[in-house]
């Protein structure tokens, strides 16, 4: 038999009692407070608990959980018991990119254990070495081309930027779940372009996944098409390149163009029907967004 009941308190206090009993035995019982601490991190908890035998035992216990992204996490407890001696418990753990450190002391008195305990992962993919924090599960490398420095975000939240080789590990992915995988694109030069920047992928159990996010090069350019007698071309004039990029001319005759060539033929038509052609070279080195100015379109 099981009853239980709980209720928050103030200022973010709970409250909860349960108490259970085994067929022809007797109660257990415990009663507990927790306490979120606001000014400073971790959690502060007291209970009280009361067992079959009869005997009592009072327990304080401040806990901090190790954050997934990296940081500090403990457990410090202590318990008065009315039939054995007291019993201690202290933990410190710390966790990194690449390593997860445990260590502490529990016990009484009398009988005290201590204890250290230290985990990674190496993993090897796609021609790269990661050192990681310990895998549970499953992990995803996360692949943009080359480009370092693209944030990559799992299940909406930041996981970090890819490094120099464009690569970025999630260590922490699980297993036959279709995780939201995200980049940031905005962070990449004017002259880069991501297909795709978000995709979702499952992974076996004990087993990583290789998640390409191809970025392409694009060869673009702004300039200002003018009719012979210098006039802007009209606004919503039509533009089709030879290898079938197309825009439409905006005021004042501005135009922007992108998937170029280094010879390009732009075929132009008005919104009144007329049309007129001119060549447009480009240099397809330059990396920069190239700003080409009036051109004539006859």
């Amino acid at each position: 038999l099981n009853l239980t009941y709980s209720r928050p308190l103030w200022e973010r206090m709970h409250f909860s009692l349960s108490a259970n009993r085994e067929v022809g035995g007797d109660w257990n019982a415990i009663a507990q407070v927790t306490l979120p601490l606001s000014s400073r991190p971790g959690t502060l908890s007291a209970s009280v608990r009361r067992d079959a035998e009869g005997s009592m035992s009072t327990r304080t216990q401040y806990t901090q959980t190790t954050p997934i992204q990296g940081g500090w996490g403990w457990n410090l407890a202590y318990e008065q018991r009315s039939s054995e001696s007291d019993y201690r418990q202290a933990e410190l753990a710390w966790r990194g990119a690449a390593t997860e450190l445990r260590g502490g002391v529990y016990g009484t008195h009398n009988d005290t254990v201590h204890y250290a305990d230290a985990k990674g992962s190496i993993v090897r993919m796609d021609n790269q070495w990661f050192a990681a924090n310990y895998v549970r599960d499953g992990f995803v490398v996360v692949s943009t081309d080359g480009q370092a420095d693209v944030p990559v975000r799992y299940e909406n939240q930041l996981v970090g930027s890819t490094r120099d080789s464009g690569h970025l590990l999630v260590p922490w992915a699980r297993a036959y779940y279709a995780g939201k995988y995200e980049i940031d694109p905005l962070v990449l030069p004017a002259n880069l372009s991501a297909t795709h920047v978000e995709q979702r992928v499952a992974v076996n159990t004990r087993s990583g996944y290789l998640l390409n996010f191809p970025v392409k090069r694009v060869i673009a350019a702004t300039l200002v098409l003018v009719d012979s007698q210098g006039n802007p071309l009209p606004l919503g004039s039509r533009v089709i390149t030879d290898s079938g990029a197309a825009s439409l001319v905006g005021w004042d005759g501005q135009t922007y163009l992108e998937g170029l060539e280094s010879d390009n033929q732009l075929h132009v038509t008005l919104p009144s029907g007329d049309s007129c052609k001119l060549s447009l070279p480009i240099d397809t080195l330059s990396d920069a967004i190239h700003h080409l100015g009036s051109q004539l379109c006859r």
